[in-house]
């Protein structure tokens, strides 16, 4: 997963639960001082409801005339659900290419 494929809902579900690409990083980011922000903001993304999510993304679907809901909607879900690990993966990757 290379870029934030808004707009693309089926790329989006294609790309499950990998994480985002770090050629495109800043180099010698200080994940130790991004490291625990990030893993609350996805424990408070994993603490969303189902039903708070999909409407979110019925929302956005409804204003960008996106016929994709449901499949948007269950990817989004899986990765809320999975969103500490997929955080602390991505923050490993950031970790292993600012060396």
């Amino acid at each position: 997963m290379g870029n934030a494929l808004v707009g693309h809902p089926k790329d989006f579900a294609q790309a499950a639960l990998s994480t985002p690409d770090v050629r495109n990083l800043a180099r010698g980011l200080p994940v130790d001082l991004l490291q625990e922000g990030a893993l609350l903001a996805a424990e408070a993304a994993r603490n969303l409801s189902s039903t708070f999510a999909h409407m979110i993304v019925q929302e956005a679907c409804r204003l960008a005339l996106e016929p994709e809901e449901a499949l948007l909607a269950g990817a989004l879900w899986m990765r809320l659900q999975r969103a500490s690990s997929i955080v602390e993966e991505y923050l490993d990757k950031i970790r292993t290419t600012s060396l």
